[in-house]
């Protein structure tokens, strides 16, 4: 795959007023890197939804950007299918949306200082990788989006903008026409603001299942979490207990820390491979490139070490936690949404750790190749979104799909501080 030379597209804007700035009607949070305009609607289960898409994926003739500020391959295969499936059974596409650079960040933030605003404050980050789908849908511009999930890139932002998230199980969802990250970890999935328009685009792909009868409960993570998602999370417990199923506690700290280390493995290993050949041009900044360099360490024979060890956790660990049709509870994220400052190399505020604690309780999902629903379910003292995760066995996609509906239900009004999804004035394209 070789660099190549595009330049950044043009918004297409709508006819100035006079005095206004044009772009704020129709992106006021900067989360499309390309907006599209409308065309004929097509017939079909989703033809009352708009359709953003994360630009790291082919879409018809169009070159994705891949968060950079020109197109970094020109080359990444056919069209993306999972796209024309959300595209031929009705969606409207209004737009490719903006990311990390080359997905390979967690809050939203590029060494260039692009990011999408997150809607509900601007102080506080958007998340990522998959930042401006999740801007997109949370800001009530498009009602579906698109995005990717190699550690955490759709339930990280789904806590941070106040959406929900599908991350299905390994494979489930073709990667045709998507830039490779870390291929034995990435996954697309969808981004909605409520659990049945994720349902419901998510039947084009998976099929009925069981309901889950019993829920595992990740308690012993509690103590790891900020005093506010703790008592979200015991919060959540007994909203899941008051639908009438079976609880039992679970212990998985012990999982997720035998899975670090050989997901960062792939992780980095992976994505240097993926990258190799954008290291002699000038599109990645200094940082990136010094992060991804940290892969060339990481052997061949410690890439397979990394897949045997995560197929022996699978096997190990899955027959215990969905265990007579259970699935998993825990929060998405052990920290509150952090600020922009906490998470911007060279500020005073900065540190690692807020980085690495965005996908703590995420990255474990992908090493097992392992479905999840991200539902956002309580705010904050600073009004910002707090999320759960439920985490089922492979082909328990639609099961947690009802059940995080079920859970969802419980959560009562959720007021988004902006425009409603229910408002057409809102939207990019109807």
């Amino acid at each position: 795959m070789a660099a190549s030379g595009s330049s950044r597209p043009t918004l297409p804007r709508p006819n100035p007023v006079p005095g206004a700035n044009p772009v704020e009607p129709l992106d006021p949070f900067g989360a499309f890197v390309s907006l599209k305009l409308p065309t004929a609607q097509s017939e079909g289960p989703l033809s009352d939804l708009t359709l953003a898409v994360k630009d790291l994926l082919v879409f018809g003739d169009r070159v994705p950007f891949c968060g950079l500020s020109a197109a970094p391959f020109d080359d990444l295969g056919p069209s993306s299918p999972v796209v024309a499936k959300l595209v031929t059974s009705g969606a409207q596409l209004s737009g490719f949306t903006t990311l990390s650079a080359l997905a390979y960040e967690p809050s939203g933030i590029n060494a260039d200082g692009t990011r999408p605003r997150n809607p509900w404050n601007s102080d506080y980050v958007c998340g990522g990788s998959s930042s401006g789908s999740a801007v997109a849908v949370a800001a009530g511009l498009v009602d579906l989006a698109v995005g990717s999930d190699t550690g955490g890139s759709l339930r990280i932002p789904a806590q941070c903008s106040g959406v929900a998230a599908w991350k299905p199980g390994f494979g489930l969802l073709p990667l045709t026409g998507v830039m490779p990250l870390a291929p034995s970890l990435d996954c697309l999935g969808f981004m909605a603001r409520d659990i049945g328009v994720l349902d419901r685009a998510a039947a084009l792909f998976a099929g009925d299942c069981p309901n889950f009868t019993t829920v595992t409960v990740a308690r012993d993570l509690m103590e790891q979490c900020d005093a506010e998602i703790a008592a979200m999370f015991a919060a959540q417990i007994f909203a899941v207990a008051s639908l009438g199923l079976q609880m039992r506690d679970g212990a998985v700290k012990t999982l997720l820390a035998d899975a670090d280390g050989p997901v960062f493995d792939l992780m980095q290993g992976e994505a240097y491979r993926s990258f190799l050949p954008l290291f002699d041009g000038k599109l990645m900044s200094a940082d990136l490139a010094r992060r991804l360099q940290k892969g060339q360490t990481v052997t061949d024979g410690a890439l397979t070490a990394a897949r045997a060890s995560l197929a022996d956790l699978h096997a190990d660990w899955c027959g215990r936690l969905f265990a007579n049709g259970s699935c998993l509870l825990l929060p998405v994220m052990p920290v509150t949404t952090p600020t922009m400052n906490a998470c911007t190399q060279g500020h005073a505020d900065f540190a690692p750790r807020h980085l690495y604690a965005l996908s703590a309780f995420t990255r474990f999902v992908n090493g097992l190749g392992l479905p999840a629903v991200a539902v956002p379910m309580a705010l904050d003292k600073r009004g910002l979104p707090m999320a759960m995760q439920l985490v089922g066995p492979k082909g328990s996609d639609r099961a947690l799909l009802s059940l995080a509906k079920r859970l969802e239900a419980t959560r009562g009004d959720f007021a988004y501080p902006f425009s409603t999804p229910t408002d057409p004035a809102g939207k990019i394209a109807s």
